[in-house]
């Protein structure tokens, strides 16, 4: 496992790392949920406001699985 910083919240990580992305899981407001950031986009994307993400994640709008890429991403298979 390596460290990254999440881009929702801006924490230190640990992620796992796989073939085109890496992954991590978040536990929010008694939720547990899995980020997949894609390695060509990670310092595109900027950071979210948090504030609106544990609201989405709190409500259950934030899905489980979140594959995270920045909007010029061109692989379909995350699209």
């Amino acid at each position: 496992m390596q460290k990254e910083i999440c881009v929702l919240t801006g924490e230190d990580i640990e992620v796992t790392s796989h073939r085109d992305c890496y992954s991590y899981d978040l536990n929010i407001l008694e939720r547990k949920i899995t980020i997949f950031i894609c390695h060509d986009c990670q310092y595109k994307i900027k950071d979210a406001p948090m504030h609106i993400v544990k609201g989405l994640i709190a409500n259950g709008i934030w899905p489980e699985r979140a594959f995270i890429i920045a909007e010029d991403h061109i692989d379909n298979e995350v699209n």
